[in-house]
């Protein structure tokens, strides 16, 4: 007997589930079909019948019975999630995609991933007899012999269903099949517990699949056998007559109690203690049942639990409705128990409901408990009007209860109970307890929130945009905090995204909430881009200065060496929102404290955003924002950068008379009519410069642009930069600039002044910072340098959203994701919903984010939230009558050849020509869409699959391409050329 004490006293709790089981694809369909005591079994018509095969002459026995527990999805899967080649998933059991499939629910379910756990994730699982192989894909020979033996074993033996769903999920804690009939689902979860109980991993799944082929048949009745003559299970009565089989999927994920309740899971139950045994030879025949090995078992765990008897409050029983079965469970009850108080104790059984699931069914009861200890209700057992006086319930603790009833703690905790008990003897028993309370303390909220979504294909996150609204709409008191640390944490980041910033339930609700879906780029290239002067207002940076510590001290830095050049506390206009907004604006408009407060604000948001994980490729600054950018970059340290914005500043606020005009045109159109004392200040994208100079000469420009129809606006700016106007400024200003000391940028810099990266090997220095004062400023240049980088992405970390839109115009259509991180004066929306704004663009653009820096939320909590919506394909085989040759019948071929193309030189040698090939990948990989340069893995192949390739091209050519080429040329053209190299001098 195996059974744990002293650790496994702290309890592991139930934090997730996922099951396919009659009449139910989820926890809550299950319980609602549970605790509304409904029958989930299915009775065929005759028609429905002849459609899967089953004779007529047995359908018309009598002793027929049409009846089966039956689960959707058997024939469907979806390959692509899982990265499984269709071919693979075609010939695979259903029992192990299934159960695959509800790890993964599982596991969102709980709001984990391998990536996010504490730790290894482990797995422990069953399956039941493999129908498919003999009734589905045996009669292919072609195509088993085209996989090769080792793919079928793979595919279809037991052993590998746990360590199937540790590959494709990506878990690396222990990955145990285990076998033991009935049972075998909850001797799973018995071992799980036990490693978690050993620190072998931090979390478990555990459970099993049974899928019985034809699903849509019933079966023989002979009597007092353990199946009943008329389709009802009816468990405990006195007119039980056996089990109605079923099929099913269960897993639960298992994680220790205080880690659990550290890290704020949903917890539905707890395991307090469990234990497995085995009958021996204490019974009267291999199949038959024992008495004492269950009420050994059943004791047992509870000694591992450390609790009396009399504290459970519910058994959930093995139940299979057979009048031997039945009596021989209670009394091994009545001996584990005692005889205790009369109607102390529910006796439950699910196979009425859903029928006897076989491999399942452990898994399946220990749902069942685990939803009526969290929801405080005892379920009703079905199908007993009237208990087997056989029994003796009235001389025991136990009764039938028939309603759904509450469930209270009274003196102590709700505490239940689950068995199982397998054909052979192996028997297991779990004790459970409920929850313990969860006390939300959490302080005011921090509003608003992402809310990130992310899926596999563009259908799926549609489906899923839409299953999370209508949650937010029928759960308004959700709090989004909670959804979103879920997403967050409890989800992997897939390919296609999109996201929501909102302040609650309601306002996610709406579908229009979540951005319009982005395909993601697993190699976006991050820029920044700082803002010149022109944009900056009052109270700028008033929330996100409350909302983020790393932002408030940056700010707190600036402040602090700024107020030696001005005087003031910056903060007082950037952090706060003034009373007077008319006042503040037009004081920071003095280019003394604009330009100060415009390089704080970009030097505290871009410390933000590099925190957040947001690591730029380059920075690229325009005019003024180049100064925070080389201070980013690590170029200058805060202090002499603004030591010298001060200065900067200070130079041009005693220049007067000068004005600048934004014009919307080329250079080329403009430059001629300039007069000579106007220049070019800033070109910024092709059609797009600014003129700069004294402001008498601006009215004769403006009537001449107006003359050609070239549009322009007055920039908000007093002075003349760039311009003739700062040359009696200049040997000032690179005195200022000498004082200072400079080093090696450590994020390239890209210059406004050539459009290009600055010079490493020169830096910047006096020289450099005199230039740029002056120059012009080449921003489309330096835009056109970001362009080259794969899937740009650009963020402007100023005030207003001029570079970002500059950005796109530069880009002309071509590929650019350009953001504004903070609102422009004259924008309605705030400060922190547009950074969590620009911040969610960039994720849904591939730009890694750390969330955890985004929101340290210490009271955040995992919550279940809806399941992915899988985009299942019929991946299925049909059965046909096994042939040794010919065409396969039920399998869709590959496309008829296209009509021949001139012959290549190793088709003149003999071998075949690319197209050849393609049909071999086709065949073992089912994939219809096979091009010249497709990649043999990224298609789906994998190690064994290559082996099969490289077999059947040595049959057809006799020449043998080493392994080792193979996997280094892995295309269709690279294994052409290989066969006509390794096969030269055979022709």
């Amino acid at each position: 007997m195996s059974r744990e004490t002293g650790a496994q006293r702290e309890g592991v709790a139930i934090i997730g589930f996922g099951l396919r089981l009659p009449g139910a694809e989820t926890a809550a369909q299950f319980w609602d079909n549970i605790a509304s005591g409904r029958e989930c079994l299915t009775r065929f018509e005759p028609g429905e019948l002849a459609a899967e095969g089953v004779p007529e002459a047995v359908v018309a026995d009598p002793a027929y019975v049409p009846v089966r527990g039956v689960i959707s999805g058997v024939e469907d899967f979806d390959a692509g999630l899982f990265g499984m080649p269709p071919r693979e998933a075609q010939v695979t059991d259903p029992q192990q995609r299934l159960f695959l499939e509800c790890a993964f629910e599982a596991l969102e379910n709980a709001g984990y991933t391998q990536e996010t756990a504490p730790g290894p994730i482990g797995v422990y699982a069953g399956t039941g007899k493999n129908h498919y192989l003999m009734r589905h894909v045996i009669g292919h020979a072609g195509l088993v012999r085209n996989l090769g033996d080792m793919a079928m074993l793979v595919g279809h033996e037991k052993d590998h269903v746990a360590t199937r769903t540790a590959y494709r999920l990506g878990l690396r804690g222990p990955a145990i099949t285990v076998q033991t009939s009935c049972s075998t689902s909850l001797v799973a979860v018995h071992m799980a517990v036990q490693s978690l109980v050993r620190h072998e991993a931090d979390l478990m799944l555990a459970g099993g699949a049974s899928v019985v082929l034809p699903q849509r048949s019933g079966y023989l009745y002979s009597p007092h056998d353990i199946l009943s003559p008329d389709g009802h299970c009816r468990a405990f009565a006195k007119d039980a007559r056996g089990a109605v089989p079923g099929n099913g999927v269960g897993v639960v994920v298992l994680k220790r109690l205080s880690d659990a309740v550290r890290d704020r899971d949903t917890i539905y139950a707890v395991i307090r203690g469990s234990a497995v045994n085995n009958d021996g030879e204490r019974k009267v025949g291999y199949t038959a049942p024992s008495v004492s090995g269950q009420a050994d078992v059943i004791r047992a765990a509870q000694a591992a639990a450390g609790v009396g008897p009399d504290t459970i409050q519910y058994v959930e029983t093995h139940g299979t409705g057979t009048e031997l079965g039945d009596r021989i469970e209670v009394e091994a009850l009545v001996q584990a128990f005692g005889r205790g108080e009369p109607g102390s104790c529910a006796l439950g059984t699910l196979k009425p409901n859903i029928g006897h699931v076989d491999i399942a069914a452990g898994v399946a009861g220990l749902i069942k408990a685990s939803l009526a200890l969290h929801h405080g209700r005892i379920p009703p057992s079905i199908n007993c009007d009237q208990e087997d006086p056989g029994l003796g319930l009235d001389d025991s603790p136990f009764y039938i209860n028939r309603t759904l009833r509450p469930w209270p703690a009274t003196d102590g905790p709700r505490r239940g109970a689950v068995s199982a008990f397998g054909v052979g003897g192996t028997n297991a028993h779990v004790v459970l307890e409920q929850a313990p309370p969860t006390v939300d303390s959490r302080p005011a909220p921090a509003l608003p929130v992402i809310v990130p979504l992310s899926a596999h294909t563009p259908d799926a996150l549609t489906e899923l945009t839409d299953r999370l609204a209508g949650h937010a709409r029928a759960n308004p008191e959700a709090d989004v905090r909670d959804m979103a640390h879920t997403l967050r944490l409890g989800r992997r980041q897939r390919e296609y995204r999109s996201a929501a910033v909102v302040s609650g339930a309601a306002e996610l609700g709406v579908s229009s909430a979540f951005r319009l879906p982005a395909r993601s780029s697993d190699s976006v290239s991050v820029g920044f881009l700082f803002t010149g002067q022109g944009n900056q207002h009052p109270g700028m940076a008033a929330e996100l200065y409350d909302r983020f510590p790393v932002f408030r001290a940056a700010m707190d830095d600036c402040a602090r060496e700024f107020s030696v050049s001005t005087g003031v506390d910056i903060r007082w206009t950037l952090c706060d929102v003034p009373g007077d907004r008319a006042a503040a604006q037009a004081e920071l408009d003095g280019m003394a404290l604009a330009q100060p407060s415009v390089f704080a604000v970009e030097y505290a948001t871009a410390t933000l955003l590099l925190s957040l994980g947001l690591r730029p490729t380059a920075l690229i600054g325009h005019s003024l924002g180049e100064y925070a950018a080389a201070c980013i970059a690590g170029a200058m340290s805060l202090a002499d950068a603004a030591a010298l914005v001060g200065a900067r500043g200070r130079l041009l606020d005693r220049v007067r008379g000068g004005a600048m005009l934004a014009v919307f045109a080329a250079e080329e159109s403009v430059a001629p009519l300039l007069p000579a004392s106007l220049s070019v200040a800033a070109i910024n994208a092709p059609r797009s410069i600014v003129v700069t100079g004294p402001a008498d000469a601006m009215p004769d420009l403006v009537e001449r642009l107006d003359a050609r129809g070239i549009r322009h606006r007055k920039v908000p700016v007093p002075i003349a930069a760039h311009s003739a106007m700062l040359d009696g400024l200049l040997d000032e200003f690179r005195a200022h600039a000498e004082r200072l000391t400079y080093r090696p940028a450590a994020i390239p810099v890209v210059s406004g002044i050539t459009g290009r990266p600055v010079d490493p090997e020169r830096g910047f220095d006096a020289d450099y910072w005199t230039r740029h004062l002056r120059q012009t400023v080449r921003f489309a240049a330096a835009v056109e340098y970001a362009l080259q980088w794969r899937d740009p992405l650009l963020i402007e970390v100023g005030p207003g959203h001029t570079l970002a839109n500059l950005a796109h115009e530069t880009a002309a259509g071509r590929p650019l994701v350009a953001l504004a991180a903070l609102p422009g004066r004259k924008d309605d929306a705030r400060p922190l919903r547009t950074l969590l704004e620009a911040v969610a663009a960039a994720w849904c653009a591939g730009a890694p984010v750390d969330w955890s820096a985004l929101d340290d939320d210490p009271h955040a909590r995992r919550v279940p939230l809806p399941r992915y919506p899988f985009q299942r394909g019929r991946h299925w085989l049909d059965p046909v009558a096994p042939e040794p040759s010919g065409p396969e019948r039920g399998v869709r071929m590959p496309a008829p050849a296209p009509a021949p193309a001139p012959e290549t030189a190793a088709e003149q040698r003999g071998f075949p020509a690319e197209r050849e090939i393609t049909v071999v990948w086709r065949d073992l990989l089912g994939v219809e869409d096979v091009g010249p340069d497709d990649n043999f893995f990224a298609l789906g192949g994998q190690s064994l699959l290559l082996v099969r390739m490289i077999a059947r091209l040595k049959e057809l050519t006799g020449v043998a391409i080493p392994l080792r080429d193979a996997v280094a040329a892995p295309t269709v053209r690279g294994i052409a050329a290989l066969l006509a190299h390794h096969g030269r001098g055979r022709a």
